[in-house]
């Protein structure tokens, strides 16, 4: 990597760093669950600069999110036994629902759709933001996707930027938004 595009990688990162910490106490206040959060978008800004740099999404960093995950569980406010149900429930649903349209969409174009890490991670976002929260999250992947699909000039497309940016979106309002679309339905 040249000299100039390290800086400027590093200027994102800390730029990244100071605003989304910003951002997540003066939307979420100095809770756990704020912290907890803040720490899983820098794991996830972390796998979406590896998976574009190298096109893969390293397992240490989707455990790294299981433990963080884990770690903050006993202190979210939801009480152990109803947040490990919902983000259980909601990380079993995402799990399940990409496996199954990656394995038809693979034998119907004969190649590679959706990379095993990106399956994992994205499962790992269901921890975080439960069922609902979580199946808004996989839209927001998907319009970041198709977003960052159509201004990129790769021929190599990865998905680990989308899925840290709608993540970051969906850590942010994605329980409000589900909950103001549970009651429209």
């Amino acid at each position: 990597m040249q000299t100039d595009k390290k800086v400027i990688f590093v200027f994102a990162g800390v730029f990244y760093f100071l605003v989304s910490l910003v951002t997540f106490i003066l939307i979420c206040g100095p809770t756990a669950l704020c912290f907890r959060n803040f720490l899983f978008t820098q794991i996830l800004f972390i796998i979406a600069f590896i998976d574009y740099n190298k096109g893969i999404i390293p397992n240490v960093a989707v455990l790294a999110g299981v433990i963080v995950w884990a770690a903050f569980l006993p202190f979210t406010g939801d009480g152990i036994r109803d947040g490990l149900i919902s983000s259980l429930a909601g990380a079993a649903v995402l799990l399940v629902l990409l496996l199954a349209v990656t394995l038809v969409t693979e034998k119907v174009m004969k190649r590679e759709v959706l990379g095993g890490g990106d399956i994992k991670i994205i499962a790992v976002t269901g921890l975080y933001l439960g069922v609902k929260a979580g199946l808004i999250n996989l839209v927001l992947i998907c319009i970041a996707g198709l977003i960052y699909f159509a201004v990129s000039r790769r021929n190599k497309f990865a998905l680990g930027p989308s899925v840290a940016v709608a993540t970051y979106v969906s850590l942010l309002i994605g329980k409000q938004v589900a909950d103001y679309l549970g009651y429209l339905i």
